[in-house]
């Protein structure tokens, strides 16, 4: 039933498989393809599965090393699929392939402590579904209980260790580094639980029970040594709300906790608590019962159980080492921003009701567990079927989303269930997992497939919308980029009338400012006809921009900003010879000509603009003229940068190269021409369309940074110097009908300055990320050299004790030959390390750079803004109101609060980039700020964005730095 999305186990697990496996690798023989196509299109049923088993089991012998990747590689990539291919070993288990199984579990182990030791999201996953896998194998006689109990146990003593080593420390707010690795070892632990829980509960080996609460017993002493609301309170997409429950339908007493970590723990322990009087409290629609589906595994008794071949069961146990949980890469922990950027907390939204969801949990309806093994299923599915993730996903993940085994009953609450897990992701903070493009797809997708679903998702949207004032400016803007996107793609369709009371609201209300930013986004790939008639007549005015309007009526253009225009051309005025010259206007004539770059210069030098006006304003003029000159499309405006990207380097002083290269760094006096000429070309490229056209001011800064014109140290400069000043700061930043003509900067707190900020850094560690790609794909290659080395000679030494000496020669040719590959990997290894750790430093920088250019600039605000700015912190830091208070009767939101709002944004986006670099920028914006007094609650919501709730006393490398 995919329009319920409620499809059996068995439908669920072959629609996965189905074109999900990787490709298959080059030079694999046909025997071994076989089998790996029919261990991933394994379906689950018990007839395919004993067949595979009986199958695999004559192959084995041979096989065994090919075979146990095959699984390996299953288990990790196809999360739903987990049951299925723990029945395909514990029936080979039972078929005379005790040996592979027990050399399977030791490789399963194995590359458990592999997984755990990284610090990539992708081995996160990994881990955590080899967690699952492992819990699960006592179901099928595989593992002792007492095994998984002792697996999950290191996992939680791990967490513990690491808070009580650094509280005795007494480091002071830098413990906190400890708790985003701590918080997602215990989550591995109790988000198996769901799966190994009823086996786990039911087993006759002494000890188990005991063991098993003992577990919840150290969960629940972690959780008291953990920071309260998780070490990551910027992390939540919706602050916590005056009222229990803020849903639809308010007026049922919530019952989850609002830290997402003692929320998992909630559920788990809740029906640990009713599996002792019900053992079916455990069970849900999306684990199979194993022991009911196989005869092989249905003895209650496993002790007294036989095998097919009448052994006894006991027999058949394995015992792996026991799990020795590694310390993760030092710099990935080294501070509390690195921390919580790698180990990010657990996307989660609770918009609505929890009755539309998953029901108050009561007798005969849905149970804790439901919800959160469905949550499960949906972000490990977008995680495996994501576009890039590990490989190119075949069947689109709205697909796999239609055919999870979710329950049947309530195909409604499976529907709003999905809606709300997409958009919790989608907005989650500071990061969503996914590129959120991804999401819009997905969404898309789902609404297209299923003819009820579209309902669902707006219920979710407008439920949001009625909270919109609790809502994180960020999440408002990614919603607003969502909202634009889809309304696009369905022909400009949406519930707009039950918005129209938006138009009585003041210019500042939040319901009205998110309205405007659709609208606004909408018009950057919709004709602003099509968005002017899409829109109910009396919101036309309302929502969309002034010059929009007029163009979608009488066909005026747009225009630049005129004030900022008046003001370049007044200063690029000066006389020679007693004849005033206006140089914005003769280089607008030189334009036209197409006059090369040189000739340009030279003017600039023969008439004595240069000497008369300075480096800074020739360059201003020069990046305003050619701006103008290219406003009739995107092309001509590209084009035209380009052309005269040798005129601007000359006045900023530089050859240009890539962005962040270092020989765009000058020494002494010309660095500082460089600065201040660079941040006037940012300055000019954003004046001159401030307020205007939708986004092209990031687009004319995208092209210089692209172009190596400006460099992410001229963007701060621009920040702190022009952002924050009263022509800037004095009008509404996203406040799109003010008249261009009304200011002459880009202020911060408006959307496109927090998108340039954004955009500058982004660059960089995008251009990091793609060589320290190309680093550890040469790492990878090596690795795989050493190993295979490593084989051959093991070969060669296996055949040189048994006397076969023809062999020996041929293995140790080969390792000889395979030896010279690898002296060149090693050199190429060697090759793109510089480069790599470079441009991870240029990132650093740039985040650094950024980061306390905004702390100075907010910090140093004074007068009204700066009591408005005190105003804000404290509406931040407080707890929100609910119902018509944070929708239709929730108060306006100044400039201050909105800047405070984005720089926050900005500064928990870049922890990961900025790591310690970003946490000492923080403290010297805070300690070089001669007067904050008053600013306690901002400096610790800054504090607090970068280091989590140890604030700035978390940044101990910026404290040893400063002393």
């Amino acid at each position: 039933d995919t329009a319920g999305m409620v499809p059996s186990t068995a439908a669920a697990a072959e629609a996965t498989a189905a074109g999900s496996a990787p490709p298959p690798v080059p030079g694999m023989d046909r025997e071994l393809r076989e089998m790996r196509n029919a261990i991933v299109h394994l379906d689950g049923s018990p007839e395919m599965t004993g067949n595979l088993a009986g199958l695999l089991a004559a192959d084995l012998p041979n096989l065994t090393q090919q075979a146990t990747e095959f699984i390996l590689e299953c288990v990790e990539e196809l999360p739903v699929k987990t049951p299925v291919y723990v029945a395909l070993v514990g029936l080979l288990n039972t078929r005379g392939s005790q040996k592979f199984v027990g050399d399977f579990v030791d490789s399963l182990f194995e590359r458990l402590e592999l997984r755990l030791a990284s610090s990539t999201t992708d081995d996160q996953l990994r881990a955590k579904l080899l967690v699952r896998y492992i819990t699960m194998l006592p179901s099928v006689f595989v593992l002792k209980a007492s095994v998984v109990i002792d697996t999950l146990d290191s996992l939680l003593c791990c967490a513990s260790d690491a808070a009580d080593v650094a509280k005795s420390a007494q480091k002071g707010g830098s413990d906190f580094a400890w708790q985003p690795r701590g918080d997602f070892l215990v989550k591995c632990a109790l988000a198996a639980t769901p799966w190994c829980g009823a086996s786990l509960v039911s087993s006759t080996e002494p000890g188990t029970s005991d063991g098993f609460d003992n577990l919840f017993l150290s969960t629940q002493e972690y959780l008291g040594k953990r920071a309260k609301n998780g070490p990551d309170p910027a992390s939540g997409t919706f602050k916590s709300a005056t009222s229990a429950s803020v849903g639809a339908g308010a007026g049922d007493v919530s019952l989850l906790a609002d830290d997402w970590l003692e929320e998992i723990f909630g559920r788990v322990n809740e029906t640990r608590r009713a599996g002792r009087e019900n053992p079916n409290a455990w069970q849900t629609a999306g684990v199979p019962a194993l022991i009911g589906l196989f005869d092989e595994f249905s003895t209650a008794n496993e002790d007294e159980a036989m095998t097919t071949n009448g052994e006894s069961r006991a027999q058949n146990y394995h015992t792996p080492p026991p799990v020795k949980v590694p310390d993760v890469e030092a710099a990935s922990i080294e501070c509390a921003a690195s921390a919580m950027a790698t180990f990010p907390a657990r996307p989660r939204l609770r918009i609505l009701s929890q009755k539309m969801t998953e029901g108050l949990w009561e007798a005969g309806d849905w149970g804790p567990l439901e919800r959160f093994v469905a949550e499960e299923y949906i972000a490990d599915t977008l995680a495996a079927f994501e576009p890039g993730f590990r490989r190119g996903a075949v069947i689109p993940a709205a697909e796999q989303l239609g055919t999870l085994p979710l329950p049947g009953d309530h195909p409604e609450r499976c529907q709003f269930l999905v809606a709300e897990t997409l958009f919790g992701e989608m907005l989650s903070l500071p990061r969503s997992p996914h590129e959120p493009v991804f999401y819009h797809v997905v969404v898309q997708d789902l609404c297209s497939q299923i003819p009820t679903f579209p309902k669902m998702m707006a219920k979710v949207v407008g439920q949001m919308f009625t909270q919109i004032a609790r809502m994180d400016y960020e999440a408002r803007d990614r919603l607003a980029n969502w909202m634009a996107h889809h309304l696009s793609c369905f022909d400009l369709a949406w519930p707009w009338r039950s918005w129209e009371h938006v138009k009585d609201q003041e210019s500042d209300h939040p319901q009205l400012v998110f309205c405007k930013s659709v609208v606004a986004k909408l018009l950057r790939s919709c004709f602003q006809k099509r968005v002017f008639d899409s829109l109910p007549e009396n919101l036309q005015k309302v929502l969309m921009p002034d010059y929009a309007a007029l163009s979608s009526t009488n066909g005026e253009s747009p225009g630049l900003n005129g004030a900022w225009l008046e003001k370049v051309t007044k200063n690029g005025t000066f006389e020679k010879d007693g004849e005033p010259i206006d140089t914005l206007r003769k280089l607008g004539e030189l334009l036209k000509l197409k006059t090369p770059a040189g000739d340009v210069s030279k003017w600039f030098a023969e008439t004595g603009a240069l000497a008369e006006l300075g480096p800074e304003t020739c360059a201003s003029l020069l990046t305003t003229a050619v701006l103008r000159h290219g406003q009739k499309c995107i092309t001509h405006h590209d084009v035209l940068l380009t052309r005269y990207k040798a005129a601007l380097l000359g006045l900023i002083g530089t050859d240009g190269g890539a962005v962040g290269d270092v020989t765009h760094e000058t020494p002494g006096s010309e660095r500082e021409r460089s600065q201040s000429v660079g941040s006037e070309i940012v300055g000019a490229a954003v004046s001159i369309w401030a307020n205007t056209h939708p986004r092209m001011a990031v687009a004319a800064v995208s092209r210089l940074l692209n172009l190596g014109v400006v460099l992410p140290k001229h963007v701060a400069t621009w920040i702190e110097t022009s952002c924050f000043d009263d022509t800037a700061s004095a009008i509404h930043g996203a406040d799109t009908n003010t008249s261009a003509n009304a200011r002459v900067s880009l202020g911060w707190g408006s959307p496109d300055a927090f998108e340039i900020a954004t955009l500058a850094v982004e660059t960089c560690a995008a251009r990091a990320k793609r060589l320290v790609g190309v680093l550890d794909n040469a790492v990878s290659g090596l690795r795989k050299i050493e190993k295979e080395i490593a084989r051959l000679e093991g070969c060669a030494e296996d055949a040189n004790q048994r006397d076969l000496l023809s062999q020996r020669d041929a293995f140790a040719d080969q390792a000889r030959e395979l030896g010279g590959k690898c002296v060149e990997q090693k050199e190429r290894v060697a090759r793109e390390s510089g480069p790599a750790a470079e441009s991870e430093n240029i990132a650093r920088t740039a985040a650094a750079a950024i980061g306390k250019a905004l702390c100075v600039g907010i910090l140093t605000l004074k007068g009204r803004q700066g009591e408005l700015l005190k105003e804000a912190a404290v509406k931040l830091k407080s707890v929100a109101a609910s119902g018509k208070e944070a929708g239709k009767d929730a108060a306006g939101e100044t400039d201050a609060f909105r800047g405070l709002s984005f720089a926050l944004a900005f500064l928990r986006k870049f922890r990961r980039v900025g790591g310690k670099a970003l946490e000492a920028a923080l403290v010297d914006a805070v300690r070089s700020s001669s007067d904050t007094d008053g600013f306690g609650d901002v400096t610790h919501l800054l504090g607090e964005a970068v280091c989590g709730p140890g604030g700035l006393e978390a940044a101990s490398a910026a404290e040893a730095m400063m002393e």
